[in-house]
C-alpha cells in the first residue's frame, strides 16, 4: 500500500490554514480502481468549513493505492471507501511528527523473537524484560534509526537483541484515524519472555 507521507501532508496544508495555525479534519467517499488507485471522491465532512482541507485532501488522492484484489481473489475496481485525513499545526514542524497509533502491517513472529533472546539473560535466569525503541517509519513502512529509550533490566543483551529485531517491523502507510505514517517518529515496545516461559509478543496490529 502507498499514502502520503508526512511531508507530503505538510506540503499541501492549507496556507489560510497554516498562517491561523488552524487544524482541520476531512472525511472523502471514493471508488477504487482496478489498479487500487482512487476515483470519483467526494466530501463527506470538513471541519472547519471554508479553510481549504477539502481541496487539500483532494490534492493527496495521487499519493494513495490500495491493494487490487480482495482476499479472496476478486477485483477491487468500483468498491466503495471511505478515506479520513487529519491535517495538525504540529505536522509542520519535522521535530513534532510523531506517530500515535499506529497500524502494524508486519510485525516479529514469536519464533524470531525466543531466537533473539539473550544469552546472557538466559544464563543469568531473567524470564523476562522490556524494551521501548524510538524509530522513524520510513519508505514501504520499514523502521529506520531506530534508538533504545529504555531497557529494563539493563545490560543483558535486550537492547541489542531489539535494535536487530527492528528489521522484522513494517508500519501501514496510514492512521485508521487519516493521519500519515512514513516520516514520523514512532515508539516500539518490545516485551521479551523466556523461550521456556509462552511464547514472547510485540506490538499487536494497531497499538504504539
Amino acid at each position: 500500500d502507498q499514502a502520503p507521507t508526512y511531508a507530503d501532508v505538510a506540503a499541501a496544508y492549507p496556507e489560510k490554514a497554516r498562517v491561523a495555525g488552524v487544524a482541520g479534519r476531512v472525511t472523502l467517499r471514493c471508488a477504487l480502481k482496478a489498479d487500487g488507485r482512487l476515483t470519483t471522491c467526494s466530501t463527506l465532512t470538513e471541519e472547519p468549513p471554508r479553510m481549504g482541507f477539502s481541496a487539500a485532501a483532494k490534492a493527496l488522492l495521487p499519493r494513495f493505492q490500495g491493494p487490487t484484489q480482495f482476499s479472496d481473489g476478486q477485483s477491487i475496481s468500483g468498491t466503495l471507501t471511505q478515506v479520513p485525513f487529519v491535517f495538525a499545526p504540529d505536522m509542520l514542524d519535522p521535530g513534532e511528527r510523531v506517530v500515535g497509533k499506529a497500524s502494524w502491517a508486519v510485525l516479529p513472529s514469536g519464533d524470531a523473537m525466543s531466537a533473539g533472546y539473550p544469552r546472557k539473560a538466559l544464563d543469568a535466569g531473567v524470564e523476562q524484560a522490556r524494551v521501548t525503541m524510538s524509530c522513524v517509519a520510513g519508505a514501504g513502512g520499514n523502521l529506520e534509526g531506530c534508538a533504545v529509550s529504555k531497557e529494563d533490566p539493563a545490560g543483558l543483551g535486550f537492547a541489542e537483541a531489539a535494535l536487530a529485531l527492528s528489521e522484522s517491523f513494517r508500519i501501514r502507510p496510514w492512521t485508521d484515524d487519516g493521519l500519515p505514517t512514513i516520516g514520523g517518529t514512532i515508539t516500539v515496545p518490545i516485551r521479551y519472555q523466556s523461550p521456556k516461559e509462552p511464547a514472547p509478543t510485540a506490538p499487536r496490529a494497531g497499538a504504539a
